[in-house]
């Protein structure tokens, strides 16, 4: 039987819990939500992405899901003709669900989607939580909510019609799913496959970068000590992808507009000013960015992956999502940017946790002393997120070390 390096046994079930646990699991949940959907910030204007989001709501609220087609072949025409590149009509399973909002509750366009993004970034953290549940024991798995609760990226994804926190969502669907699946088999497979071919349909780049990382361990499951990996994982992978290509051939009129939707905006993407000044940077950019936004949380779960994480499969797996969808990231031209790692806060969570566990282990107060230990940096984390988003949109690192006065 595998054992985390808190000391818990790992389960393939859910650890039995009590009253107390629910109820203080229920309480930290709601407190999550509440940092999630009250407005907290000071940013008067809309976004650039968030008014193409929007536009797209207003234009299904228009032409209805049938003019779709006329709406990728729009995009193809306008694009080109205006000053500078925007986001294509592709992230269905982002506008979709704010176009049933916007119609059933008669909510404005860009309200529907912030709504989108607070809900899912909610849903993140259920999902992470119980996954914990499921993976450590319930002490670790209350702890690792907490963080997630108060994480500065996901409060942050969550205050504006940003597409991030969905992608996450998906993300760590696909990669819990992935993992349950190469251990236990059965529907998890079926779980997988929907969960990818949902990142898929949510933000294409976030979908190449976790399915190189299935790629991988699909390739090396059993040399890592991972799992079986087997000719249905591989299935279930092409199935995802191809079911993702002939949804939106099919909402966007034919594989031919598809393609050509996607040519126009990858050639125009690489000539966006925007993309030029912002989209740069060494290699351990994200490293100092994640430093810089939650080093309460990020140091110690960047010291348990170096030293610790490589003791049990699971923590191998979840070290291999961080390593490989990170070295892909690096590797795109002038396309950094913290919003895409928004995905790593539930490893990062879980890290941080079993690291704070294995260094209480010898203490006799020790669950105190945890708790104490989680406190803090639940509060350090409110406390970044307070310094550095409250009054800024853009997650530029330039913007947020300048909102601290790091440099002027």
């Amino acid at each position: 039987m595998d054992r985390p390096a808190t000391g818990g046994a790992f389960s393939a079930r859910f650890a039995p819990v009590g009253w107390r646990h629910w109820s203080a699991a229920a309480f930290v949940f709601l407190f999550g939500c509440l940092l999630r959907f009250h407005v907290w910030h000071s940013f008067e204007y809309v976004g650039f992405d968030e008014k193409i989001y929007a536009m797209y709501v207003g234009d299904l609220d228009s032409a209805g899901l049938a003019g779709f087609p006329e709406i990728a072949r729009g995009y193809i025409e306008d694009v080109q003709k205006a000053a500078y590149v925007y986001l294509p009509p592709t992230r269905v399973a982002y506008l979709f669900p704010a176009y049933v909002l916007h119609e059933l509750l008669h909510l404005p366009a860009l309200v529907s989607l912030r709504v989108v993004s607070a809900f899912s970034s909610c849903l993140f953290m259920l999902v992470g939580y119980l996954f914990a549940l499921r993976w450590l024991n319930p002490r670790d798995a209350l702890a690792t909510l907490a963080l997630l609760a108060c994480a500065p990226l996901q409060i942050h994804m969550a205050q504006y019609a940003f597409i991030d926190g969905v992608a996450a969502l998906a993300a760590l669907l696909g990669v819990a799913c992935f993992w349950e699946s190469i251990r236990h088999g059965g529907k998890w497979l079926a779980a997988f496959a929907a969960s990818f071919l949902f990142l898929l349909l949510a933000k294409q780049e976030t979908g190449v970068f976790a399915g190189v990382f299935f790629c991988v361990v699909l390739c090396g499951a059993g040399r890592m000590g991972l799992g079986r990996a087997g000719w249905r994982h591989a299935l279930a992978l092409l199935a995802s992808a191809l079911a993702a290509a002939g949804i939106l051939s099919l909402l966007a009129g034919g594989p031919g507009t598809l393609r050509e939707v996607f040519q126009v905006y990858a050639r125009l993407s690489m000539t966006l000013p925007y993309t030029l000044a912002t989209g740069g940077g060494p290699w351990y950019r994200y490293l100092v960015e994640h430093v810089f936004v939650a080093p309460a949380v990020f140091l110690p779960a960047a010291a348990f992956g170096i030293c610790l994480a490589a003791r049990t499969p699971l923590n191998r797996y979840l070290l291999l999502f961080f390593v490989v969808t990170y070295a892909v990231m690096c590797a795109i031209p002038h396309g950094m940017n913290i919003r895409h790692t928004v995905m790593w806060d539930f490893p990062i969570a879980l890290f941080a946790v079993q690291c704070v566990g294995w260094i209480v282990a010898g203490s006799r107060a020790r669950g105190l002393v945890f708790f104490l230990a989680v406190a803090v940096m639940c509060l350090l984390s409110l406390r970044q997120y307070e310094s550095i988003f409250v009054t800024l949109y853009d997650t530029d690192p330039t913007f947020m070390f300048r909102k601290v006065e790091l440099i002027r």
